[in-house]
């Protein structure tokens, strides 16, 4: 006895309301035009992030939480600018500590 379940599955109804991302995705799933190419950005920005330092990673959560980018970082006045760079040290200083209390990646096993 054979069973086939892959065909039944293109005909699959999304439940009222769902907004996700799938809802306007192609049938068929990545093997389809959009697909590799979300793969591939997402494998890319993983890469990038994966590649900053810890304090290129507290910079862009302070200014993430400010709601800046590093083009209305450089417009801000200098005082904003100081106040923000603050909060950045003290973010830096934060991480660092902890990872040397935590020690580092000695500790993953």
């Amino acid at each position: 006895m054979t069973i086939s379940i892959g065909g039944g599955l293109r005909n699959f109804a999304y439940p009222a309301g769902y907004t996700g991302p799938a809802r306007n995705r192609p049938a068929g799933g990545a093997g389809e035009a959009g697909g590799a190419s979300d793969l591939t950005r997402a494998i890319d920005d993983l890469m990038a992030e994966a590649a900053k330092t810890p304090a290129e990673r507290a910079r862009d959560a302070v200014l993430k939480r400010h709601g800046i980018d590093a083009k209305g970082y450089a417009a801000l006045d200098a005082s904003a600018r100081k106040s923000i760079d603050a909060e950045i040290a003290e973010a830096v200083k934060r991480t660092t500590t902890r990872d040397r209390a935590e020690g580092g990646f000695s500790r993953m096993a």
